[in-house]
């Protein structure tokens, strides 16, 4: 059963990937003045690749993909 029902969500997680930190950055969405420390840069172009996986009381399994890319 799930914990809490607030926004963020902290059993969400958010990574940022850039050219020049291809590794996996954990973001804290909680503080967006710090985006542009972790170096998102809003200026390029953006892709979100949104995974989910959620099992809940009632439901056997519900599995979701998402691809967006900024144009």
């Amino acid at each position: 059963m799930k914990r809490e029902w607030k926004c963020p969500d902290s059993e969400i997680n958010f990574f940022l990937y850039t050219p020049e930190r291809p590794f996996k950055q954990w973001v804290d969405v909680r503080k967006p003045k710090l985006l542009d420390v972790y170096g998102w840069n809003p200026m390029r172009k953006n892709v979100m690749i949104i995974h989910g996986l959620s099992i809940q009381e009632g439901l056997q399994r519900v599995h979701g993909g998402l691809v967006c890319v900024d144009q």
